[in-house]
């Protein structure tokens, strides 16, 4: 489930355990005509494959609007759609499997996290997060 949030924000798996963050290229203009060179390019950096779906004309003026409100194509809108709910489907995966996990903490096991949390908090209280730090004094290599 962790592997599909870091798959959908962006990182890429180089081995078991080891991920690498691949931002997003910014689109050029050629990006927003939608092909180069035959070849279609835009939000992913992997082969897009051609699919043809069909909607209701309520959904398809929905995507028009958005598509012309982001300069984008309608494609383009479509995915973007796409991997917004996708996201949001793991997020409420995460959230049930991290409520399962504290349901199923039982006797010593809620102590202790009931124990950390409050020392986190109390932690948190006394940290200003609104004044500037002292900058340190340079070290002196020895």
């Amino acid at each position: 489930m962790i592997d599909r949030v870091r798959t959908f924000i962006g990182y890429q798996r180089i081995s078991e355990g080891t991920w690498r963050s691949c931002p997003s290229e910014a689109p050029s203009e050629s990006h927003s005509k939608g092909t180069i060179y035959g070849r279609m390019t835009g939000m992913t950096k992997g082969a897009k494959l051609k699919l043809s779906v069909t909607i209701s004309a309520d959904v398809l003026a929905l995507v028009d609007e958005d598509a012309r409100r982001l300069g984008a194509t309608r494609s383009g809108t479509i995915e973007l759609w796409l991997r917004r709910a996708a996201a949001g489907n793991v997020e409420r995966e995460i959230e049930q499997a991290t409520v399962a996990y504290y349901r199923s903490l039982r006797g010593e096991e809620q102590k202790e996290d009931e124990a950390l949390s409050k020392a986190l908090s109390r932690g948190a209280r006394r940290v200003s997060y609104d004044e500037s730090i002292e900058p340190r004094g340079r070290r002196v290599a020895r």
